[in-house]
């Protein structure tokens, strides 16, 4: 559904919840399907898609908000307590800044992401919310880099 102030049109929403639902029977996906997914819309020539290969680095930002929904993620981040984990991780914390650094698949990247399913309501093969994602999509689709939300809803 739209109104006439929706930044999808009816048949851009159609296509997105299609394709989607490729990826997922439900609402949510896992975020290993998030870049498939994004390049399954770029050739269905949505404008949300586009190549990740060609545009890492915002693909990787992509990644950052998606895993710090603010309905999963707290907003002050997460403190990580035990000395141990920090140097492992080479993190105090994980907030919406430097969850990037859980991006990957290296141990580091991987024991990142184990904390953050761990501590938070983030849940692993759930990660990617629908609306959610559809909303951090619009965001990134005209910017290469996140400086600043549009507003203090976008986000």
């Amino acid at each position: 559904q739209t109104d006439s102030a929706s930044l999808f049109t009816g048949e851009e929403c159609d296509k997105f919840a299609a394709v989607w639902s490729e990826f997922s029977p439900s609402d949510t996906m896992s975020i290993e399907s998030l870049r498939p997914f994004i390049e399954r819309l770029q050739a269905k020539q949505h404008r949300c898609g586009f190549r990740v290969s060609s545009d890492r680095e915002r693909f990787k930002m992509v990644w950052a908000r998606i895993m710090t929904d603010p309905t999963k993620f707290p907003q002050e981040g997460v403190a990580i307590i035990e000395k141990e984990d920090q140097e492992e991780m080479g993190l105090e914390e994980i907030n919406r800044d430097t969850i990037v650094k859980g991006f990957g698949h290296s141990q580091r990247a991987k024991k990142i992401c184990e904390y953050v399913y761990a501590q938070t309501r983030v849940k692993q093969g759930k990660e990617v919310d629908f609306k959610y994602c559809a909303k951090v999509l619009v965001v990134f689709m005209q910017r290469k880099t996140f400086q600043d939300p549009l507003s203090a809803a976008d986000l």
